[in-house]
């Protein structure tokens, strides 16, 4: 499908929402509510905005190109799945993820997902915010909240700005690559950073105090 020039809003659905291999160009999705779940993939979102999402289950965008697009006010109970993507010069903001039941634990993942110039604010995970294998480079993260972990597993960080991040369970940078990165202002109940290129400096620098204690501040300098 191509959705061109258009906006579609003001839609409620009992089941599924599916769109696979379209084309959104210069397009608004919003105002989409389901009690269902809501599946992109493989498409191709491109000067569009996708706004005001509510989905109960699954809201998936795997295998996406996201390009000078916004992606804001997306309300998910249950998890969100956005691996395997790439977004360019764009915005995710005002995201919440929160838990279907006591039982399943809400996540993000980005996992092997390519972020540029990418900016993701006020966002809120009930569960865990997943990275792992993914490259990041001129990414912000600002007023994030994470109820579990925060996990960078692998990944590669470049020129990533930390700006009011906290982190409730643990900071996963196991195996990761940070180059020129700061952070501002990082609060995390416990950190692991083994095989992390760079690590060496992050500790010695305070980024991080090792042994890492509960309720220290974090703050750093450029590297």
């Amino acid at each position: 499908a191509k959705i061109l020039s258009s906006t579609f809003g003001g839609f409620v659905f009992n089941g599924k929402v599916q769109i696979a291999k379209a084309t959104i160009l210069k397009s608004e999705l919003s105002s989409m509510t389901t009690l269902n779940s809501i599946a992109l993939k493989d498409s191709i979102i491109e000067k569009s905005k996708l706004s005001l999402v509510d989905t109960v289950g699954l809201l998936e965008m795997l295998g996406c190109l996201v390009k000078k697009s916004t992606l804001l006010g997306l309300v998910v109970t249950g998890i969100a799945d956005f691996s395997h993507s790439s977004f360019e010069k764009s915005m995710v903001g005002n995201v919440e993820i929160t838990k279907v039941d006591v039982l399943n634990i809400p996540v993000l993942k980005m996992r092997n997902t390519k972020l540029k110039r990418v900016t993701l604010e006020n966002v809120t995970v009930g569960g865990t915010l997943d990275f792992q294998d993914s490259t990041l480079q001129k990414v912000t993260l600002k007023n994030v909240v994470v109820e579990e972990d925060l996990v960078f597993e692998y990944a590669s960080l470049k020129k990533v700005v930390f700006d009011n991040v906290v982190v409730k369970g643990t900071f996963v940078l196991d195996g990761a690559e940070i180059r020129k990165s700061v952070f501002r202002y990082v609060f995390a109940t416990k950190v692991r950073a083994r095989s992390c290129k760079e690590s060496k400096n992050l500790f010695a620098n305070n980024t991080f105090p090792a042994p890492f204690e509960a309720g220290i501040n974090c703050r750093a300098r450029r590297h």
